[in-house]
């Protein structure tokens, strides 16, 4: 049985609309996948720059006890040496007066401005950290704000969907009646 023109140029222009259809859905499926993938990696790459930035924190964090306990360690060792001092000359024999009260004096005071030193570089290295964990903040809060922007830029697109399926189709339908009232047959 042979079909008539109508009918044979309606199902292929009919198949042929549905299958671009899909092929659209299809490609803006595959887009919406890339950008997923991408968002993921964004994602990924903020949380590897937090971990390297926590770190720097902890670090920091370390480095400040270290200093603290330096700090004590050289507040102890200072008292340590005035007592020593004092008691070596005690010890000594030496007949107690103004000129050993002065030479005690010295001594302590150039242990004193020894500390005084030690105690005004680990102010440095404090100010040090507190910059580092600045800068480490201003790095984390750029990043955070770039990988929304680039989250923000990136946004999911629709295939078509079933209206211009279906106005597709009725263009179709009139194409083929068309071309069946050309080719002569009834519809």
């Amino acid at each position: 049985m042979a079909m008539d023109p109508f009918t044979a140029m309606m199902i292929i222009k009919g198949v042929s609309t549905v299958i671009n259809h899909q092929s659209q859905q299809a490609a803006a499926a595959a887009r919406n996948a890339a950008i997923y993938k991408q968002k993921l990696a964004i994602r990924d790459r903020l949380k590897a720059q937090y971990s390297s930035a926590r770190q720097g924190f902890a670090s920091s964090d370390i480095a400040r006890i270290n200093i603290g306990d330096a700090k004590a360690e050289s507040g102890i060792e200072a008292r340590l040496n005035e007592m020593r001092v004092a008691s070596s000359l005690k010890a000594s024999g030496v007949p107690q007066g103004q000129s050993t009260k002065a030479l005690s004096r010295g001594l302590i005071g150039g242990m004193l401005n020894k500390e005084s030193k030690f105690l005004k570089q680990l102010q440095m290295k404090n100010a040090e950290l507190d910059m580092r964990d600045r800068n480490l903040q201003q790095q984390m809060d750029i990043a955070w704000l770039d990988a929304k922007a680039q989250i923000a830029g990136s946004s999911y697109g629709k295939g078509p969907g079933f209206v211009p399926l279906a106005l597709n189709l009725g263009a179709d339908y009139l194409d083929a009646k068309a071309y069946g009232k050309k080719m002569g047959s009834e519809v």
